[in-house]
């Protein structure tokens, strides 16, 4: 698809041996271009498949340029080098900087739309970025649709004539040394005509065009770029603004209160007064049989989507915004003015003068009550750029009739001759500076001629719902209930026991619930998803949408002291996890400091998040990849980093800390603990080191209270005189006999030891 690449190339090698204008006066242009790489052929054919190029184009390719390049042998030479150049990124790029080439500009066209994808990402607490598409759509070639090969119909369609006997160039060199050049004898135009691209004769409006421009085929349509210091100044205004909203109802009810004219159409003063009737606007088009009166509106600007069809033109409008007008207001001084100085400027928009006298007083009095430092501020910047954009020229145009003949007029959006259009200009060019509107420059041999297009509607894409990720959300959820859910019921299950034995147990047993029931009953992993899901929500900022009742924007709430204790009190199901682990370590020592680790633990978590909160952060920057030279690229505008990985860390590691320093401390403090006398198999490590044991010891036998088995996941069940206990860790059932009741040593009633199951295993 290289020769699709829009661009009039002036040189086929950037040695500039072997020229390729299609006409005098254009090779002559060429020199005003050498920085830009896209009128150098070599730039594109060195950047290629040359097998996929030779399968595609080899043989146009060879009548258009080989062939001629094959009678010398520094065109044999160079046709080597294109073919096997094969240079790294870094190194092309210095090769092309060494040619003075600065830049790949293509021009403008309508044959093809361009394609973009463009993404900004949110970043969560685990450090995972998802991309989430705010446009995307591919480019396309809409051949049906386009009106701009009559000013140049690409390199594509030139292999194509030069193959074709029938174009009046078939067979014929494409470069201008050759004494076979295609355009010795003829013209692009005449090739153009007699492909059908142009119709002969020539419509009247497009007879006028090519007296202003020169022959068509031969002219250059250049993308003029809004000013970067015109951008700059537009993004300082708007902050301005918005900070002289801020929290203030009453300045954000003034700034509503500006109401935009969403089908405003100000025309400039000396056309309004000639009372003309209008054609059209469209260069790329011939002129309407009807006409309207320009008064009214203008009609069809030139445009990328506008087709050339006959009938009744369409208005062109202003589509404002409060932002419009603010920014216009600016650069057009009208803040400076006195208030009867505003009617003047509204009557160029003749339709609409008693509304434009409302909202221009009130975009004037929001800036002077708002935003009292603009004037002094912006005043040289504001200066700089009206002659900046002054010296662009650019234009409106339109085809009228003049004493009963077609003519195309044109003028200047900022015409220095009529600064009370100033505002209105700046109106028009503010939808170029948002991007609605395009600037393009078409140059031809005889003149040239920038206009600025007709506003373009934002396209709009319905949310893409696969891109939310929201199924570890839902995993993350789920599991969090079921934890929930789960230890409720061993609560229960457990007060069951309680009541059947009569409140015969170990009540300090009861405080291990989570310690114990939860990783034996639940497991590690769900209480670690469980912590962890905590964890996030302490290591994520929180974002709103609020609404004043004027404007909406986002806003940081404060998390309130109890949300953030609760969710500190959330980790401590880590810190069990941790205990538990740790207990291959810790043995005898950890029942002595597992509960003032888990309240250190809490009561640290809790002050780190309440005084040193975690804050969303966002960054816009652009930055775009080019997927497809001249028909797709691939951007991302920015990114939300809505949680902090890094304060993941740092509540894992207070978690670890607490839970090793703890240890530490009671290791040094009590340096020797009697060993653990229980060694039955079905006991978890967390009740043989973390229940209160004493006193149930008979014999060597482990009397433990049936409410504190069940909590270790011993279902016990006594029937006539068998207990069946169901280890639920192992999935065993295990039968015994009832344990004698009569146990001379038990220092408790006997209802106390009828509540225990002896651990006989």
């Amino acid at each position: 698809m290289a020769p699709w690449i829009f661009t009039q190339y002036c040189y086929l090698d950037f040695n500039r041996t072997w020229s390729m204008a299609y006409s005098a006066r254009r090779q002559m242009r060429c020199q005003s271009m050498l920085t830009n790489g896209a009128v150098f052929l070599e730039s594109v054919l060195r950047n290629i498949d040359w097998g996929d190029w030779t399968t595609c184009w080899g043989d146009a390719f060879a009548i258009a340029f080989g062939n001629e390049l094959q009678t010398t042998s520094q065109g044999q030479a160079w046709l080597h080098e294109v073919a096997t150049a094969g240079l790294s990124l870094a190194n092309e790029a210095t090769y092309w900087r060494a040619h003075g080439i600065q830049s790949f500009d293509v021009q403008w066209q309508n044959y093809k739309r361009i394609g973009a994808i463009n993404s900004y990402s949110i970043t969560n607490a685990y450090g995972v970025t998802y991309p989430m598409t705010l446009v995307s759509f591919n480019g396309t070639y809409r051949f049906e649709s386009q009106t701009t090969f009559k000013m140049y119909w690409s390199l594509a369609n030139d292999l194509t004539a030069v193959m074709n006997n029938a174009s009046g160039i078939g067979g014929t060199s494409l470069l201008r040394g050759s004494s076979h050049f295609a355009f010795a004898n003829t013209t692009m135009q005449a090739v153009l005509t007699t492909n059908l691209t142009i119709m002969a004769p020539l419509a009247n409006g497009l007879a006028l065009v090519q007296s202003l421009l020169g022959p068509f085929g031969v002219v250059d349509m250049f993308y003029i770029r809004v000013p970067s210091s015109l951008l700059s100044l537009t993004r300082d205004v708007i902050d301005l603004a918005r900070r002289g909203m801020g929290d203030d109802v009453d300045a954000q009810a003034l700034y509503t209160s500006i109401v935009p004219n969403a089908v405003s159409c100000p025309i400039p003063k000396h056309w309004l007064e000639a009372n003309l009737q209008t054609y059209g606007s469209n260069p790329l088009c011939p002129e309407y049989l009807a006409s309207k009166p320009l008064q009214a509106c203008f009609s069809d600007l030139v445009s990328f989507d506008l087709a050339c069809l006959p009938g009744v033109p369409m208005p062109s409008r202003v589509t404002a915004t409060q932002q419009f007008y603010l920014v216009a207001a600016i650069l057009a001084g009208v803040n400076t003015m006195d208030p009867i100085d505003y009617r003047s400027i509204c009557a160029f928009d003749i339709s609409y003068i008693e509304a434009c006298s409302v909202y221009l007083n009130q975009t004037v009095t929001f800036i002077r009550t708002y935003m009292p430092t603009a004037n002094s501020t912006f005043a040289n910047a504001v200066a700089r750029i009206n002659t900046e954009i002054g010296a662009l020229n650019i234009e409106f145009m339109v085809y009228t009739k003049v004493n009963g003949s077609l003519a195309l007029l044109h003028t200047a959006v900022l015409d220095p001759a009529v600064p009370a259009f100033s505002f209105f200009g700046w109106t028009y060019l503010y939808g170029w500076i948002a991007g609605f509107r395009e600037v393009v420059s078409f140059t031809g041999d005889h003149g040239s001629l920038t206009l600025l297009t007709d506003e373009a509607p934002p396209l709009t894409q319905a949310v893409q719902s696969w891109q939310m990720a929201t199924n570890f959300a839902q995993y993350c959820q789920s599991g969090v209930w079921y934890v929930t859910c789960m230890m409720l019921s061993v609560a229960l299950l457990v007060s069951g026991y309680i009541v059947a034995i009569g409140g015969h147990f170990e009540g300090l047993n009861m405080l291990e619930l989570s310690r114990v029931g939860g990783i034996v009953w639940v497991g590690r992993p769900l209480l670690f998803l469980r912590s962890l899901t905590a964890l996030c929500l302490l290591s994520t900022g929180s974002l709103e949408l609020v609404y004043s009742g004027y404007i909406s924007r986002f806003a940081a709430p404060r998390t309130p002291w109890y949300k953030v204790a609760l969710a500190a009190g959330e980790t401590t199901w880590l810190v069990s996890v941790a205990n538990d682990i740790s207990l291959i370590v810790t043995k005898e020592h950890a029942a002595l400091f597992v509960t003032p680790n888990s309240l250190i633990v809490w009561f640290v978590v809790a002050i780190l998040s309440a005084v040193v909160p975690v804050a969303a952060t966002s960054t816009i920057d652009l930055s775009c990849a080019v997927v497809e030279m001249d028909l797709q690229v691939k951007c991302t505008s920015g990114g939300i980093a809505i949680g902090d990985f890094g304060r993941l860390v740092l509540l894992h590691c207070v978690v670890i800390g607490c839970n090793v320093a703890s240890f530490l401390i009671t290791k040094r403090r009590v340096r020797r603990l009697a060993p653990c006398r229980i060694n039955s198999l079905i006991m978890s490590s967390g009740a043989k080191y973390l229940f209160l044991h004493t006193t149930r010891f008979i014999d060597g036998v482990y009397y433990i209270d049936r409410a504190s088995a069940a909590l270790t996941g011993i279902l016990t069940y006594r029937y006539n005189d068998q207990v069946y206990a169901l280890d639920i860790k192992l999935w065993r059932l295990i039968v015994s006999p009832v344990h004698d009741l009569d146990v001379p040593e038990w220092p408790g009633t006997q209802a106390e030891l009828a509540a225990t199951y002896a651990l006989v295993d």
